[in-house]
């Protein structure tokens, strides 16, 4: 998307690749948050479907021509922050199908772990409490394999905030997520309604680089 063709949003882009903090609520394509002195890369990236589901205004939307196109405009962006040495990267995605993100996973490199959102699919593994009628459709996080055969970790949760997803993960000093480091008590599916709340670890995160929430 192209948010500066839209008179109302054109004054709020700024440099992709910023401090989150300096970003403030500017609008760009890809941001750094700092963690325990460690950089992590965040790339954003929605459907190319949105002008069909939403009133867009001025805002160009890629036409969309498929995963290829939509592979090479995300690994432009996670290739501009691993050429800083920037050596973790997720990717927030809102492709409405899990379908999309999974395939996403296995093209792009670099990427350690996506956000799935819009299709709200429940992933959750047997130690979450689901609320009744629910049921998983998968692992929390599902396990797949980028492009150069290194972990990506992707999870997702239902809509309209009836769950809240937690994932901690460590890396290894080359910045490769470690799957085997995912705790199923710690990270998961935490429903929230009043049961969901109590019983949620809540409290700090384990004082590691890895430790994620979404």
């Amino acid at each position: 998307m192209t948010f500066s063709d839209d008179h109302e949003l054109a004054h709020l882009v700024v440099p992709d690749g910023q401090e989150a903090l300096l970003v403030g609520r500017g609008l760009a394509r890809s941001a750094v948050v700092t963690v325990g002195g460690e950089q992590v890369g965040i790339v954003g990236a929605t459907t190319p479907a949105l002008a069909r589901l939403a009133k867009t205004g001025g805002i160009n939307v890629m036409p969309d021509a498929g995963v290829d196109a939509l592979t090479d405009i995300i690994q432009r962006e996670v290739d501009a922050l691993t050429g800083r040495g920037i050596n973790k990267v997720i990717l927030l995605a809102h492709m409405q199908q899990i379908a999309i993100e999974k395939e996403l996973a296995t093209r792009l490199s670099d990427v350690d772990i996506i956000v799935a959102g819009g299709s709200n699919t429940i992933l959750a593994d047997a130690t979450d409490r689901l609320r009744p009628g629910d049921e998983s459709t998968g692992a929390y996080p599902l396990l797949l394999e980028s492009a150069v055969d290194e972990p990506v970790l992707l999870v997702n949760s239902d809509g309209d905030y009836r769950y809240l997803g937690r994932l901690v993960v460590d890396f290894d000093r080359e910045g490769v997520a470690l799957p085997e480091s995912v705790d199923p008590y710690v990270s998961g599916a935490f429903a929230t309604d009043r049961q969901g709340v109590r019983s949620s670890p809540g409290g700090p995160f384990p004082k590691c680089p890895g430790s994620w929430r979404h």
